[in-house]
């Protein structure tokens, strides 16, 4: 799968390190010239120094054959802007980070999904909910809600004397 992703702080590198062993083909935007020398010293992908908002620099990332965009940088503007512009070459799946409730909440004045955004990221929220769901299940090893809450996975350890 072709993804580009656009941020390489600790979300946005941690992310292409594990697609990378998936053997996906990445491309990684990011505005900071150290940080890009940083994980190209780690990690076997295309690496692009620049702002992500740029179409050029996201041509050269190979945005007309994405499958995937997915944009965590800090800036919840920019993160939006790169996934109105990756709709506009077809990208079928344009993931943002955002952590502003202005852009998430159910009654937000934009709609950010025509925006361009298909799925919103907000990773405070993941942890609080992922704690929570421990919290609520306890002895559960794993815990997971589909379905806005309405479908439950939890996952357990059976030992052999059971």
């Amino acid at each position: 799968m072709k993804i580009i992703i656009v941020g390489g702080g600790i979300v946005g590198s941690s992310l292409a390190e594990h697609l990378e062993k998936g053997h996906h083909d990445i491309s990684l935007i990011e505005i900071d010239s150290r940080t890009c020398q940083n994980i190209g010293e780690r990690l076997d992908i295309l690496i692009i120094c620049g702002s992500g908002s740029s179409p050029r620099l996201l041509e050269q990332a190979g945005i007309r054959n994405a499958d995937m965009i997915i944009a965590v940088s800090p800036n919840d503007e920019l993160n939006i802007l790169v996934c109105a512009i990756a709709q506009q070459y077809g990208v079928a799946t344009r993931i943002a980070r955002i952590r502003s409730n202005e852009f998430r909440s159910e009654d937000a004045t934009i709609n950010i999904g025509k925006l361009g955004v298909t799925l919103i990221i907000d990773p405070e929220s993941v942890v609080v909910d992922s704690i929570t769901q421990f919290v609520e299940t306890p002895g559960a090893t794993d815990a997971v809600n589909f379905q806005n809450g309405n479908v439950l996975m939890r996952g357990y350890t059976v030992s052999e004397e059971m």
